[in-house]
């Protein structure tokens, strides 16, 4: 048995519920921990995830929004219709899985893939965005990485757990992961490897703080 740390690993897959074709896949984690590479992969893989691939920050604010406010009219909308053109599909929010009492009533059979950062990178990166001063932004960082652990702990479905910081030590390792885990075709995993880089540009513009 080798005691290689690969950095990413998959809890509560039973074989029935590997077998199944049918479900929804929830990209969360802190915000600024990598959520975004994840769901661009993803879509590059071919799974739908509610928006295009030039949509730098990757959210699907809709069906986010929804989720996040309690209105079921519109989230019901929302899966309603995607359920209805795909076997599998998903999206990607940073801290959605606070929500998860609405997320496994609303959503058919849902994965989830939580991505993990070191948090002075996490701390730092939401100090040039949001103009957090690192003590403070450190002390959110500790305050939600705490609800997304209650989260692993008490959740009971399919769960993809992956460090950011590993994931670009092997690209094609993970994307593999990745793929299997969501039913995405082995022959698509080159894209996504294509994907899984460190300091996207355009990502850097667009969370870029805004001055007057």
């Amino acid at each position: 048995m080798s005691n290689k740390n690969i950095g990413w690993q998959i809890l509560n897959m039973t074989e029935a519920k590997a077998a199944e074709t049918e479900f929804t896949v929830v990209v969360s984690g802190l915000g600024r921990s990598g959520t975004t590479m994840v769901g661009k992969a993803l879509t590059a893989g071919g799974l739908f995830m509610g928006v295009n691939m030039a949509n730098v920050i990757h959210e699907d604010v809709g069906l986010s929004n929804g989720i996040e406010n309690g209105d079921l009219a519109a989230v019901r909308k929302f899966v309603t219709t995607r359920n209805g053109k795909f076997q599998r599909w998903g999206f990607k929010r940073p801290m959605i899985v606070k929500h998860d009492a609405l997320l496994e009533k609303e959503l058919r059979k849902p994965r989830y893939v939580i991505i993990f950062r070191d948090p002075l990178a996490v701390a730092m990166r939401n100090g040039l965005s949001l103009g957090f001063a690192l003590p403070a932004a450190l002390g959110v960082y500790h305050q939600q990485l705490a609800e997304i652990v209650a989260f692993v702990q008490r959740s009971k479905s399919p769960l993809l757990l992956a460090s950011y910081e590993k994931t670009l030590l092997d690209q094609e390792g993970f994307a593999q992961a990745l793929a299997q885990f969501c039913g995405i075709p082995v022959a698509n995993v080159p894209a996504m490897v294509k994907i899984i880089r460190p300091n996207d540009e355009a990502y850097l513009v667009a969370t870029r703080p805004r001055t007057a």
